[in-house]
């Protein structure tokens, strides 16, 4: 049976967060609107470089990860729910990222029926990105 689910599930979510380290996540301005909802304010959780917000770190992990687990699960960065799924922009397509401690358990045409939402996703950054730039 074909997954219908529009994001990626991490059976080892709960044993890992290496995706938590040295994060580098880049923040859809829905994402900013989901987070500020929650009660932070942008300063506390996102820095702007060259165009993109992108999730800040604390002590080398995201400044969500709290115990070993996110603090936001349900209401974190639409990229963080595709990871390990990401965009490389050498082979431009949607690849399991190579930094994943677990990348070896994932078939990637496991989850082709993602790939167009993490492309979607990449474009509405970028479409993003050039709005922001437009108005600086």
């Amino acid at each position: 049976m074909k997954n219908t689910n529009s994001f990626f599930y991490c059976k080892y979510s709960s044993q890992c967060f290496e995706c938590c380290k040295e994060t580098e996540m880049v923040l859809s301005n829905e994402d900013i609107l989901r987070i500020k909802k929650l009660g932070y304010k942008v300063q506390e959780f996102a820095l702007y470089e060259d165009g993109f917000y992108i999730l800040k770190n604390k002590n080398g992990y995201c400044v969500f990860l709290k115990n070993g687990k996110c603090s936001i699960y349900k209401n974190r960065p639409e990229g963080c729910k595709y990871y390990p799924l990401i965009f490389d922009v050498e082979s431009n397509s949607v690849i399991i990222d190579k930094d994943c401690p677990k990348k070896e358990k994932f078939n990637l045409n496991n989850y082709s029926y993602l790939r167009t939402n993490v492309l979607h996703f990449v474009l509405r950054l970028f479409k993003e990105k050039e709005e922001r730039k437009k108005r600086e």
